[in-house]
């Protein structure tokens, strides 16, 4: 019978070489017997080339793999070399060294953005941190005065017996200075109260020719111990302001005792509010002696009172500015203080926004 390919078969030996084989009957003989006759091709040099060219292949892929891996590694320890610079350069960053910044210099694009802004925060974290240390100062400075003084009458009192009359000064002496005390608590605690996140004011419109009409009758009285009064102009639409009634009495409350306190003596104070839809404007103007613009820009810090104040025992403890600009920006506005030198007066200015 013819031989087709169908009839070619594969094989393996117990050693794995393939052997390929094709089997046929044939007819032999003069009685015509059958036979089968089988032919094979063991592909001995087939194998070994196969097994070369196996071991090749796997010896490449592992070569392959092995430079990728390193490639790859070098390519990363380059590419994360930054990171690791700038994460070196932050774990040395601390509370006593506030004033270290990240190097963006040498940084790719990206990181260097982050960089930036990272020393921007840092700038801030420093002058809060700074604020808080004058702060903590400042309030030993302004809790130590009144304390000292109690303690000076207490231990002078103490040294011999006395009059009752002289006991009864000693006490009214005291009592001023614990009032003072409460004043830098409840101002203080007023900061805290205000300086949350989750507080929340509640505002209403106000008549600015009503609330000043309050103030002014009262502060009149204590202006004139210094031959001072009060000069007051509202226009604008109807003169209103949107603010919480308590916080802006407080806060005009504090502009006029600081006006009246520091203020040129025999000085008119003048009050300016100009209202309009965007909101309203509250001046006040008195004059004074000459302030230099670094002193202008402490003027709303907390505990600020200019060196000469500091140094002298007054009835200021320097929180009553602090306070006006907290009051103005929990309403949303803002606050500004410039100095006139033409007219010798400052001018303390609050917008409240509608």
């Amino acid at each position: 019978m013819p031989l087709t390919l169908a009839a070619l078969q594969d094989g393996k030996r117990d050693d794995g070489v393939r052997v390929r084989w094709v089997a046929a009957l044939a007819e032999v003989g003069n009685h015509k017997d059958k036979v089968e006759i089988i032919a094979a091709y063991v592909m001995t040099q087939e194998s070994g080339v196969l097994s070369t060219y196996l071991l090749r292949v796997i010896a490449a892929v592992a070569l392959t793999l092995l430079l990728t891996s390193a490639l790859s590694y070098l390519i990363l320890r380059r590419g994360l070399l930054p990171i690791t610079v700038m994460s070196t350069q932050a774990g040395q960053i601390s509370p006593k060294n506030l004033s270290l910044r990240l190097s963006a210099a040498d940084m790719p694009p990206d990181l260097r953005k982050l960089a930036l802004a990272c020393n921007d925060m840092l700038d801030r974290l420093e002058a809060g941190f700074q604020q808080l240390s004058q702060f903590s100062s400042d309030l030993a400075h302004e809790l130590r005065t009144p304390v000292n003084i109690l303690m000076g009458q207490t231990q002078v009192a103490l040294a011999q017996v006395r009059e009752v009359d002289e006991y009864e000064s000693l006490l009214e002496s005291n009592l001023e200075e614990y009032a003072r005390l409460a004043r830098i608590i409840e101002n203080i605690l007023f900061l805290a109260h205000i300086d949350h996140a989750g507080f929340v004011v509640e505002k209403e419109p106000l008549s600015m020719a009503a609330e000043m009409g309050k103030l002014i009758d009262y502060f009149d009285i204590l202006a004139q111990e210094r031959d001072m009064h009060f000069a007051v102009d509202v226009g604008g639409i109807d003169g209103m302001v949107h603010a919480n009634p308590l916080m802006l009495q407080r806060a005009l409350s504090n502009l006029f005792i600081n006006a009246i306190r520091h203020g040129q003596a025999g000085t008119v104070i003048r009050v300016k509010v100009i209202a309009s839809t965007e909101g309203a404007s509250i001046s006040i103007i008195n004059q004074c002696a000459a302030i230099e613009p670094p002193q202008l820009d402490k003027m709303f810090d907390r505990f600020y009172r200019g060196d000469s104040a500091r140094n002298s025992h007054t009835e200021s403890n320097g929180l009553g500015l602090s306070i006006v600009k907290a009051i103005v920006d929990l309403h949303g506005g803002h606050v500004s203080v410039s100095y006139n030198k033409n007219e010798q007066a400052i001018v303390l200015e609050l917008f409240f926004p509608a």
